[in-house]
């Protein structure tokens, strides 16, 4: 539920920063306190666990006092005392669906606290830190998920329109008829995917469809800042007989989507690792967002760039926009 309303919120042009996006090494309560203080508009979604969460409450109440709080109900739960006098959108039965009655009381509420600022520049993401859903969210506001207790949504401006991103991305799936699940404007669940011809040469992959050549692995789960010496390593060590490895483009990655799916659930050719569930592209803004593409979900994903981890697999050869 996080996850699908995170995405919903983004498409309504509102950025997302959630809890995953916190560094190594910095102070959880900390960070938590200096993305609250700087927020405009608080989600809280009650759910079981977060009910009973004294963290949950805290914050909750914190966005009480300054009149910031939009509380989601997203489970059959008795909402704690002291929050109840709180219009509440009632979500449970919620799948993503547009019109919806309850969703649109949620904006509503929101757009109410943002007074039209959602959509105005302003970087909230100084000390960036998802790559993957598994630690990250995108979105366009300020969202954080309180891992297994509850989630926030701290919402502020955006520092860049999501629907320049997105338009981008529509401009690629015409141009090379590439394939997509999801529910994005961009989404081409239908076609047959990007015609290949790969051939394995040891530890790397060569397609003489699109003349580049491929890690048929990758590295391990990095982050962000690690993935420079990532590459500084393959290159010095003439990885595959190759001294110019780089990261793909967001055009070069989504060639790799295909409809088929791997035995262990990835939408992409067999002949490649399946241990590499996404991986980053070259595609990032300078506000620390970027494209990532997703194999086990069969689509590309704009989120948080520099916040996240996951994993590179290299590309070498004719540079594909």
């Amino acid at each position: 539920m996080a996850r699908r309303l995170a995405e919903a919120l983004g498409r309504e042009g509102y950025s997302v920063w959630w809890d995953r996006e916190i560094l190594p090494g910095k102070s959880f309560d900390e960070i938590i306190k200096e993305r609250l203080d700087a927020a405009q508009c608080l989600i809280v979604l009650w759910s079981k666990a977060s009910v009973s969460s004294d963290w949950v409450r805290d914050e909750a109440a914190e966005g009480l006092r300054r009149k910031i709080l939009v509380p989601v109900v997203i489970a059959e739960v008795e909402i704690p005392l002291g929050f109840r006098r709180v219009q509440v959108s009632n979500l449970t039965s919620w799948r993503g669906q547009r019109p919806d009655q309850e969703f649109d009381l949620l904006l509503a509420s929101v757009a109410g606290l943002l007074g039209g600022a959602g959509k105005q520049p302003l970087d909230l993401h100084k000390d960036k830190p998802r790559p993957g859903w598994k630690r990250w969210g995108p979105i366009a506001a300020v969202l954080v998920l309180m891992a297994c207790v509850g989630a926030y949504y701290f919402i502020k401006a955006s520092v860049f329109r999501y629907s320049d991103q997105y338009t981008y991305a529509e401009q690629l799936v015409r141009k090379y008829n590439f394939y997509s699940t999801g529910t994005e404007r961009w989404s081409r669940p239908n076609v047959g995917g990007f015609p290949h011809d790969f051939k394995l040469q040891g530890d790397v992959i060569q397609d003489a469809a699109t003349g580049l050549v491929w890690q048929k692995g990758g590295s391990p789960d990095i982050s962000f800042p690690e993935i420079t010496g990532y590459l500084r390593t393959l290159n010095a060590e003439r990885f595959g007989g190759r001294d110019d490895w780089r990261l793909p483009t967001l055009a070069e990655a989504w060639t790799l989507l295909s409809p088929q799916q791997t035995p262990e659930g990835r939408h992409i050719d067999r002949v490649f690792d399946p241990k590499q569930e996404w991986i980053w592209t070259s595609n990032t803004t300078k506000n620390g967002y970027g494209w990532f593409v997703f194999f086990t979900e069969g689509r590309p994903i704009f989120q948080n760039a520099w916040g996240s981890h996951g994993y590179v697999r290299a590309v070498s050869g004719p540079r594909w926009e």
